[in-house]
């Protein structure tokens, strides 16, 4: 399913596909200073940097995203929130 986000501005559309396929390219589980995550297939993915690599595979440069809006745009994509 697509869904269209505006975050800092920009107009941007992300599936789940999108979020499966950085979550392949990523290690799951646990990291220092990471306090949220996104399961994606069943694996930990910390939330925000899931968000971020997707929108650097769209183009753009956007590390300023905060979580609370990578958790927002994950959920409604259909994937579960965690806190380790």
């Amino acid at each position: 399913m697509d869904k269209d986000f505006c975050i800092k501005g920009k107009q941007l559309r992300f599936s789940d596909a999108d979020v499966k396929k950085v979550a392949a390219s990523m290690r799951p589980g646990a990291r220092n200073r990471v306090k949220y995550y996104a399961k994606v297939q069943n694996q930990p993915y910390p939330a925000r940097q899931l968000v971020v690599d997707m929108i650097r595979r769209k183009g753009h440069a956007m590390p300023d995203i905060v979580t609370y809006q990578a958790i927002q745009l994950l959920r409604a994509l259909g994937f579960e929130i965690i806190e380790l």
